[in-house]
């Protein structure tokens, strides 16, 4: 990405490794425990290392990947929202968690919303995908809601069923 994106209510940036407090915060957030896994980021140093292995590879590797979501009214970020390419899908797929403080704001919406105009503007991308596992209702309705749809139940490498959703037209 070569300039944030700006919404009325979001600044949407690159990750950088002085974001590794926030990353330690998000990624060990009950939810995020609880809906995507634990990753094992258990002090700043981990943050770094997952923001040097995860994000900051993404953007050299795949020119996306999770951006941080900062409030313009509290210049924090708030939450994580971007693009993940996975071994077990044959295109990206969308990725999104806020700290519980920005929940039920709209800012999911807001974020995911300008992700996928960029996608469409600034990438190319034809169709996402987005995984979930299936009792995340918020997720859920969030993905419904942006134009998103029940494709079919994966188990990716045998673990945990999840809910797989794909939005087809970008364009």
């Amino acid at each position: 990405m070569e300039k944030p994106l700006v919404t009325p209510h979001l600044i949407i940036r690159e990750i950088t490794l002085a974001d590794d407090q926030f990353i330690l915060k998000l990624l060990n957030m009950p939810s995020w425990l609880k809906f995507i896994g634990d990753r094992n980021i258990h002090t700043v140093t981990d943050a770094r290392r997952y923001i040097r292995t995860g994000p900051l590879r993404s953007y050299e590797e795949n020119g996306f990947g999770a951006w941080v979501v900062v409030s313009k009214a509290t210049l924090r970020p708030a939450g994580m929202c971007g693009f993940f390419k996975r071994a077990y899908l044959d295109v990206p797929d969308l990725g999104f968690a806020f700290l519980p403080e920005y929940e039920g704001k709209g800012y999911a919406r807001e974020a995911v919303t300008a992700c996928l105009d960029y996608a469409r503007t600034s990438l190319g991308l034809q169709s996402l995908l987005a995984i979930t596992l299936p009792h995340n209702d918020r997720c859920i309705s969030l993905l419904e809601r942006t134009g998103f749809r029940f494709l079919k139940t994966i188990a990716p490498q045998n673990d945990e069923s999840l809910s797989l959703y794909e939005l087809k037209q970008l364009f």
